[in-house]
Parts: structure tokens; C-alpha cells; sequence
């Protein structure tokens, strides 16, 4: 499958002296992929969560949006969710289509995103629950944004899909989720569901999204089994808090638009040492333009701290953004492509390879329209995802560790 070897050639990203990465040397064939997962493991993602249907209004060039009036604008409607979303952007970059675990109502929202799933998925839609029994509605966000692509206001009607989402329904699943190369789940879905993922996935696989300020508490009790967590600085923010800890260390400074990374690095460090102690392995905060900021440390038990080990992949620069929504998703596919490849448990090599691919990727997202990792066919497509890993070694090479106070 040519897809295989484009994978095999691409995945070995290159090194910098900042940030040193082991070389893959994996042969050149089409049933060998780099850094094999091993031990048992296959290198499917199992992505679990939400399926929605976005509803979106742009407002046009050149109008500003008005409280309490109208503005010429468009609307779409597609297919989304954070797992939704997260497995089809790896079902495009992977060796094989990830397996989505959701939930959907039965009317015409779930028999679009079923059967949407179901062409790219070559049918396998049965972790897809139909909730044919209780008038369950498909779950549906509705999202405002300004002419320029940010972001103003969003409702999510999701709860009751959700909800079906349920331990009994992730227990069907439960094989493929223990040999799974990687597993990510949102937080749409109810603290019970978080924690029969947590206590079923494999150790040191297991990827989480915390999907907004609100829902993101629901997931306080899994963190001792959650690999990476990937918040914005509002939602490291709230799982700090959650956790009786503070997302700033009291140092000042800004970030997410220019600032001077090292003193953005030190002003999340508290949130991220917070997390760190709660047994994570790796925390991912995005910082919006300036791309993403990787936390790591070996913290025990104990209560003293020690070294942070912090560092910085650049954005991709893009000459014009259209929208952003959709980024963080797009970034943990990128990620997910590369990690469910490599053995337990993860490096920060491995994970800053990942999130190099995954900056490349929301690059292509906030540059177009539309929430969902491009796709292309044939020859076309593999062109596409060459580009994308070439230009994820060049991003592995600007990496920067970065140097931060005990």
C-alpha cells in the first residue's frame, strides 16, 4: 500500500541539538512501520467520545458581529465532535482508520454522521451506538465567528448522546481498546465512562482532551492513568484549579500571541506541575499562534519538585487564518498518527515528533474552511501527506527546550 511506505519515509523525523530524537531505521516496506509498537500492540487508535453535528455562522469580510442584531454571513453545517473529529483527521494521516467509539440519536443528524463515518471507515461503524429506544437527539453545537475566524460564542446541545456512552457500551469495546496503538477520549462523555477508559486502556497510551473549562473537571479522577493531556491555557487553568492547584506561577507575562516564549513557559509551569503531580506523563498546552508548549517531569510521590522539563514546538505560519476551530483536533490527530506507532511508554521524543506532525496539520485546518484535516485521494492525497511530513521535520528541527526554575 503506497500509503505504507509514504508513512515509512516520513515518519523518521530529523533531529536538532535542542531537542535530540532518536532516527528510526525502519525498513522501506510496505508491511514494516517505524518505531513498532511491540509487546502485543497493534497501531490502531481507539478514539472515544463525542460525534456532533456542528452548526457554524461566519460573519463576512468586513462586517462586525453585533450583539442583538444581524450580519451578512453564511452557514454550514458538518460533521464534528472532538473523537469524531480526532479520528477522522487520523483516518487520513494513519495506516488504518482509527476505531470510533460514540453515540449518536436516531434522526437525521445520526444517520448523516453514521454514514459519513461508514464511507471512510469502509463500513465499520458498530462502536457507534444508535439510540433508537429513548428519543435521545444527535448531539448538535451551534458556534459564532467573527469575519477574521475567532471564535465568539458557541451552545452545545450534547449531554443526552453523550450520556449514552455509557461503561456497558465501552465493555463491548474493551479488547481492541487494551492492544490499541493509542487510545484519546474527550470529556464530552460522563466521569464513569472517563473511568472505564482509564482502567481499560493500555498503560501509557492513553491521550486526553479536555474538551472545554467545564467538561475538563469531569476528568480529575483519571489523571493517574492519562499519558498525555492536552488543555489550552483556559482549561489547564481549570483542571489546576480542580485539583486545588494554580495554572500561573505569579511571574507575569503573556502568551499565545508573540510574547517571549521562555516567560509564557514560566507562567503556565504551575498548571503544568500540578498535573504532573497528579500522575501525568506529558501536559500539552496550546498557545494559539505560537503553537504548543510540552511539560514533563519524573514526579513520584514525593513532595519535592523536581526539574521541569519544558519545551516549545512552533506553529506553522500561514498567511491567512479562516477559522480555528478545529485546530486542537486536528493537532492531537497529527500526534496520534505518529504515537500509536511507537512502543510504551512515550518518550518526550516521541511525543514532540507527534506534535510536530500535529502543528503542520492545524496549519492546513485554521488555513481553510472547514474543521476537518483535508482530504485528498490517490496520488493527490499522497502528495498532500508527503508535504505534511516534510514539513513536520523541519518543525522538529526549530523545537526548543526551554529552561525553567525549580
Amino acid at each position: 500500500m503506497k500509503r505504507l511506505s509514504i508513512l515509512n519515509s516520513h515518519l523518521r523525523l530529523s533531529s536538532s541539538d535542542s531537542c535530540a530524537i532518536t532516527r528510526v531505521e525502519a525498513k522501506q516496506t510496505s508491511s514494516t512501520l517505524p518505531h513498532d509498537a511491540g509487546g502485543g500492540q497493534n497501531q490502531r487508535v481507539v478514539s472515544i467520545g463525542a460525534c456532533v453535528l456542528d452548526v457554524n455562522a461566519k460573519a463576512l469580510d468586513g462586517h462586525k458581529l453585533i450583539q442583538g442584531g444581524s450580519v451578512p454571513g453564511y452557514v454550514t453545517q458538518a460533521m464534528g465532535g472532538v473523537a469524531r473529529n480526532v479520528a477522522d483527521g487520523v483516518a487520513r494521516l494513519a495506516h488504518e482508520v482509527p476505531l470510533l467509539v460514540s453515540a449518536v440519536g436516531d434522526d437525521a443528524a445520526g444517520r448523516a454522521i453514521t454514514s459519513h463515518w461508514a464511507q471512510l471507515a469502509d463500513d465499520d461503524t458498530q462502536a457507534i451506538r444508535r439510540c433508537t429506544e429513548d428519543n435521545t437527539p444527535t448531539a448538535t453545537v451551534s458556534a459564532v465567528f467573527s469575519a477574521d475566524g475567532e471564535l465568539v460564542a458557541c451552545v452545545a446541545d450534547a449531554d443526552a448522546a453523550a450520556a449514552a456512552v455509557t461503561p456497558a457500551w465501552i465493555e463491548r469495546f474493551a479488547p481492541s481498546l487494551r492492544i490499541a496503538g493509542a487510545v484519546i477520549c474527550d470529556c464530552n462523555i460522563t466521569p464513569l465512562a472517563l473511568q472505564a477508559i482509564a482502567t481499560t486502556a493500555p498503560r501509557g497510551r492513553l491521550w486526553l482532551e479536555p474538551t472545554s473549562m467545564a467538561k475538563c473537571r469531569r476528568a480529575t479522577a483519571i489523571l493517574p492513568h492519562v499519558t498525555v493531556v492536552s488543555p489550552n491555557e483556559d482549561e489547564l487553568h481549570a483542571l489546576a484549579a480542580s485539583l486545588g492547584g494554580s495554572a500561573h506561577d505569579g511571574s507575569g507575562g503573556g502568551g499565545g500571541g508573540g510574547g517571549d516564549m521562555q516567560e509564557t513557559a514560566r507562567r503556565l509551569a504551575g498548571g503544568a506541575r500540578t498535573l504532573l503531580r497528579a500522575g501525568v506523563s506529558y501536559v500539552v498546552v496550546t498557545i494559539g499562534a505560537d503553537g504548543v508548549l510540552l511539560y514533563a517531569s519524573s514526579y513520584s510521590s514525593t513532595t519535592s519538585a523536581p526539574p521541569l522539563r519544558c519545551y516549545h514546538v512552533p506553529a506553522v505560519p500561514v498567511s491567512r487564518v479562516v477559522g480555528v476551530s478545529g485546530a486542537g483536533d486536528a493537532l492531537a490527530a497529527g500526534a496520534l498518527a505518529v504515537l500509536s506507532q511507537r512502543s510504551a511508554p512515550w518518550t518526550p521524543d516521541d511525543v514532540l515528533d507527534g506534535l510536530a506532525l500535529g502543528v503542520v496539520v492545524a496549519s492546513e485546518v485554521v488555513s481553510r474552511e472547514g474543521t476537518h484535516v483535508p482530504a485528498e485521494r490517490g496520488a493527490a492525497g499522497d502528495k498532500l501527506r508527503e508535504r505534511w511530513y516534510s514539513a513536520a521535520r523541519d518543525v522538529r528541527t526549530r523545537c526548543d527546550t526551554l529552561s525553567l526554575p525549580l
